[in-house]
């Protein structure tokens, strides 16, 4: 709730005015964040029940839900349903798993370095595509 009311207050073109100086280590440009409002604008309440169940997206879904306005109750609805059916889902896979996590933790810690690996250095190439494409602007 935290960050759709932030969102909310701030408004879409003043996060675009930020994003604009400051979002290059976010790797998020104002171009982005009108694909963003677009595609939450045709998605709205579902966009917001289906990244409940995604982690990373969980909060931010928070953030188009406020700057497009949508309707504190409809988003305090959608995003329990959202939360409910996680919650849900990790008490479930957690039973199924019981004791054989230990036997699993060995093999999913190389999966999870390679993941955050990964995420990095897609982090790091659209950083460096940014830098470039603002001094191709700029000359």
């Amino acid at each position: 709730m935290l960050w759709y009311y932030v969102a909310r207050r701030i408004g879409k073109d003043r996060l675009a005015r930020w994003i604009d100086g400051h979002g290059a280590w976010l790797t998020i440009t104002p171009r982005d964040l009108d694909h963003v409002d677009d595609w939450f604008e045709r998605w709205g309440t579902f966009a917001v029940l289906g990244c409940r169940l995604i982690p990373g997206l969980r909060t931010l879904i928070s953030i188009p839900a406020g700057f497009s306005d949508m309707a504190t109750g409809k988003f305090s609805f959608f995003t329990a349903i959202g939360t409910v059916a996680w919650t849900t889902l990790l008490a479930g896979v957690g039973w199924w798993l019981g004791n054989n996590y230990g036997d699993l933790a060995g093999p999913l810690s190389w999966v999870s370095t390679i993941v955050i690996a990964g995420l990095f250095l897609c982090w790091l190439t659209r950083v460096i595509q940014q830098r470039q494409s603002r001094r191709a602007v700029s000359q």
